[in-house]
């Protein structure tokens, strides 16, 4: 019963998100003991694919995304962040921020965060588990997830974190899955760009730039 009052509630609050950078939702129901929530489908690929290629990369190896596009489509998520920080009575935090999660619509060209089935309950209690690094978990996705997600905690600058570490990504083709919390490749990104990157990473939340403040940056790069 808990489960699906919460569900209920978290359906309600994100019926009520009206953003470009968010796909509407119109509905949510139960059936049969599963829950439901009907969202707009946005035609397009994600970050994830478009480092793939369009069929793929036989080796397995990744391509980074253009620096232009990579900074536009960064500064167009932070726009939904800031969004979502304001909501009220509380903001809400998307939690799982990665490559796989932004699509660019292939019709306006706009980046599209998805995924908010779980969005701002998914850690509302402290966990005592060790995360699983090969999936989504109650943490959001290894590599990607902020430090202070594994102890429970999150807020709308954990979503930099995700956000920066997958501008990381998509800059230099180095997954941060598989070396959590290390970016080895930071020597790879534009000399201007290194600290407001270093400042997104922030393993402490009071030193990490918000939403805000990594998009102006951004800006100001660009």
């Amino acid at each position: 019963q808990k489960a699906q009052e919460r569900f209920e509630k978290e359906a309600r609050t994100l019926a009520a998100l009206k953003h470009p950078g968010i796909p509407d939702i119109y509905g949510y129901f139960s059936e049969r003991g599963h829950n439901y929530i009907v969202m707009e489908y946005i035609e397009g690929e994600n970050l994830e694919q478009m480092m793939a290629g369009p069929h793929g990369s036989p080796s397995g190896q990744e391509t980074p995304l253009d620096l232009d596009d990579a900074i536009r489509y960064t500064v167009e998520i932070c726009r939904v962040m800031e969004y979502l920080a304001h909501i009220q009575p509380e903001p809400v935090v998307h939690c799982d921020i990665k490559p796989a999660n932004i699509i660019i619509d292939r019709n306006s060209g706009q980046a599209m965060l998805v995924d908010f089935g779980t969005a701002k309950t998914r850690y509302r209690h402290g966990q005592t588990n060790t995360p699983d690094s090969k999936r989504p978990s109650v943490y959001g996705t290894v590599g990607y997830a902020a430090p202070e997600m594994f102890s429970g905690e999150a807020v709308p600058r954990s979503d930099v974190f995700s956000l920066a570490a997958t501008l990381y990504h998509i800059l230099t083709a180095d997954d941060p899955r598989d070396h959590p919390f290390k970016w080895p490749r930071m020597g790879d990104i534009p000399a201007p760009l290194r600290p407001i990157l270093e400042q997104a990473l922030a393993n402490e939340v009071d030193q990490r730039l918000d939403a805000e403040q990594f998009r102006r940056q951004l800006e100001a790069f660009r």
